[in-house]
């Protein structure tokens, strides 16, 4: 009896802890339209995963998906793929973050790699500041599997950015999916509407939840490379629009 008793108060323990975990991170991504989880995975598993990405794009080169222009390197799908991926890609904290923060019921409708390495021609090509969406929120989980300095293309976004007021003031600066000059952008956003860029450097195992309908973008990369893995998270009644999105190019590289 003491036994079951010890264990049935442990359980509680876990979960209040994973709850409060939980919360947390709703209240930094509502506040600020992201949060960091540091030191999520080891250093020493991110290489492993590292290593099971460079093997399979050896390995496999028809479904690896090389954007020369861009020097990214993708795999789609890759839960399916490489078996070191599918917790991360299955991880019960972040989907429940992610559902809590949508509050709606949630998938992960796939975990991407992505290898970049610097462009000498044109290093601000593939960094344009976007949204994801300007009607709805989404969210993702983006990992970082190298050490990602200020020259390592980190992860950049406007702090309070996914504010609805804000979404509505800027929603013209991106109607055409084109690149909007760096300091021009921030000269309005901070003049403007007093919104600061924040540029997200971190180690090796370290997890960002972000809300896409902020204006973000991965920072130019000037040195070394960047290795992550991101999870695409989706309400379960938008499941078709992201088919419709990614299942013919998944179909392609698979």
């Amino acid at each position: 009896m003491a036994e079951k008793k010890r264990d049935a108060l442990h359980s509680l323990a876990k979960d209040i802890v994973f709850e409060a975990t939980v919360l947390k991170h709703i209240h930094e991504i509502r506040t600020n339209g992201f949060t960091v989880i540091e030191n999520y995975y080891s250093a020493d598993r991110c290489e492993n995963i590292k290593n099971d990405i460079n093997a399979f794009q050896v390995n496999h080169p028809l479904q690896t998906d090389f954007s020369p222009g861009v020097n990214d390197v993708k795999i789609w799908a890759g839960e399916k793929k490489i078996s070191s991926i599918t917790p991360f890609y299955a991880d019960p904290l972040l989907l429940a973050i992610a559902n809590c923060y949508l509050n709606y019921p949630t998938i992960n409708y796939t975990t991407q790699t992505n290898c970049y390495t610097p462009n000498a021609v044109d290093p601000e090509k593939g960094a344009e500041w976007h949204r994801d969406s300007e009607f709805e929120k989404q969210i993702k989980a983006i990992m970082y599997l190298s050490d990602v300095g200020p020259d390592n293309a980190p992860y950049a976004y406007i702090a309070n950015s996914h504010r609805i007021s804000n979404v509505t003031d800027t929603a013209g600066l991106f109607e055409k999916k084109t690149d909007f000059p760096h300091l021009e952008l921030l000269k309005y956003l901070e003049g403007k509407r007093k919104l600061t860029l924040k540029t997200l450097t971190a180690k090796a195992g370290s997890v960002i939840l972000t809300d896409t309908m902020g204006i973000h973008r991965r920072s130019p990369i000037r040195a070394g490379s960047r290795h992550t893995l991101t999870n695409y998270y989706v309400g379960e009644h938008r499941k078709s629009d992201f088919d419709a999105v990614f299942s013919a190019i998944i179909k392609k590289f698979n």
